[in-house]
């Protein structure tokens, strides 16, 4: 995929490249894999949400939308993810984007398990069900977040396909969430994710 050509000419492919952030602490960075999934979801449910002030001020979260849980998801099954290693193999940061003019947010059938598959086909009921659901429990109702987000994509002008044409370009990399752990926070690693 175009991540893996972009990131394999800057040294960063699958195999990874190394970064010591002193006493002896070396971190890799990779495409995000499947079995990384839960430990992204994790890092980003008590790392990011609590700390990133949008998130905060609102109460977003995916334990507390489920779409919220679903929409990172659905971006970690793209695999354009980015995760920092420790030397145990634990996720300790990671830049989750999004091919910037994939507006639809189509998988790629191929590359899914016969489970994912089956997932995907139970959010995409859901999703038409989400106002009954809704009315249910705020679980399953719109996130408030992505109404102040759409807002300040229209404030900002930044649609992907007005980008692409003015830096006469051909793909955007659309970074969503750049998060580190709290236990290795100020040592550049956000840097060197974002």
């Amino acid at each position: 995929n175009w991540l893996s050509c972009l990131l394999g000419l800057l040294g960063l492919a699958s195999f990874g490249f190394q970064l010591t952030l002193g006493q002896d602490q070396e971190v890799s960075f990779q495409i995000a894999n499947r079995s990384h999934f839960e430990q992204i979801h994790k890092l980003l449910e008590e790392d990011f949400f609590p700390e990133e002030p949008l998130s905060r001020s609102s109460g977003s979260s995916q334990s507390a939308y489920y779409w919220q849980w679903v929409w990172v998801r659905r971006a970690l099954l793209r695999f354009h993810t980015v995760v920092a290693l420790d030397q145990n193999g634990t996720v300790i940061g990671v830049n989750l984007g999004i091919d910037g003019l994939d507006t639809e947010g189509e998988l790629d059938w191929e590359t899914l398990t016969w489970g994912e598959q089956l997932w995907e086909y139970q959010i995409q009921w859901m999703w038409n069900w989400r106002n009954f659901l809704s009315s249910v429990t705020p679980y399953f109702g719109d996130n408030p977040v992505w109404a102040v987000y759409e807002k300040a994509v229209d404030i900002l002008g930044f649609h992907g396909e007005k980008l692409v044409a003015e830096l006469d370009c051909g793909r955007l990399y659309n970074l969503e969430f750049l998060c580190v752990s709290r236990t290795a926070r100020i040592r550049g690693l956000g840097t060197e994710l974002g």
